[in-house]
């Protein structure tokens, strides 16, 4: 690891995942175990996800904004609501996501590689690289 890389152990951090391309979700999943932290879900639909957030608070999410052609907003304004930081893990551009909620996340892009997804979840947490 060089030092322009993000370093920070995601030990104790839960991280929900939503993500309906099962081997994108498991790939997501691997990455945040790596780093030492703990998955929720990882959720595939709306309705999954928001069910997970009723029965625990995450410290932060990964979410793809489209969900078997069903927007991830409600999921999205949920985090707000809450007070979870997210950050959108998709191939949309920022332009193609209509939703301001959306649009103002933070985004990685697909495809991502382990760094990306570290890099998002330090700034979601620490507010910094």
């Amino acid at each position: 690891m060089n030092s322009a890389e993000p370093k920070r152990d995601m030990t104790g951090r839960h991280i929900l995942i939503v993500e309906d391309e099962l081997l994108l979700a498991l790939d997501l999943q691997s990455i945040v175990e790596d780093i030492g932290g703990a998955v929720l879900g990882p959720a595939s639909s709306i309705e999954t996800a928001l069910a997970l957030l009723g029965d625990t608070k995450p410290d932060a999410a990964l979410l793809d904004a489209n969900l078997r052609g069903r927007r991830v907003t409600p999921v999205a304004e949920a985090l707000k609501r809450r007070g979870i930081p997210f950050a959108m893990v998709t191939g949309y551009g920022r332009l193609a996501m209509a939703e301001p909620i959306l649009q103002q996340a933070p985004r990685v892009r697909k495809p991502f590689n382990a760094e990306d997804i570290r890099a998002a979840l330090v700034v979601m947490l620490d507010g910094s690289p």
